[in-house]
Formats: C-alpha cells, sequence, structure tokens
C-alpha cells in the first residue's frame, strides 16, 4: 500500500501514539532498513507481493490464493 494509504488507515485507529509525525518516522525507518529486503526475496524467487488494497475479507482471499 502507499504510504498515505498507511497513514491513513493508523490514524483512523486513534491511538495516542499514531500521530502523523510518528507514522512518518516508521515508515523512514520502514523504507530504509527493511523495504530493502524485497529486492532480497524477490531475487531468490521466494517473494510474495499481495495487494493490500480492499476490504479485509478481499486481501484475506488475496493471502490465502498466495500460499
Amino acid at each position: 500500500i502507499s504510504d498515505a494509504e498507511a497513514i491513513n488507515r493508523l490514524l483512523k485507529r486513534k491511538r495516542e501514539d499514531a500521530t502523523p509525525q510518528l507514522i512518518q518516522a516508521r515508515l523512514t525507518i520502514y523504507q530504509r532498513e527493511t523495504k530493502p529486503l524485497l529486492k532480497y526475496y524477490d531475487e531468490k524467487g521466494i517473494l510474495q507481493k499481495i495487494n493490500g488494497v480492499g476490504s479485509i475479507e478481499e486481501i484475506q482471499e488475496r493471502i490465502r490464493q498466495g500460499l
């Protein structure tokens, strides 16, 4: 999902520690430290990409299909 979608979803949870600034900081860490792993697993042929946009049920079905 996009950063904007992630921020929107996290803000809807109404957690005290989910301010736009803190969420953006976490996304920056993700981009720097975690996202590079996608290339590694893709090159190994073991990365499953799942579209995370849609209803919970739709996303769950996509995950099931990817397993």
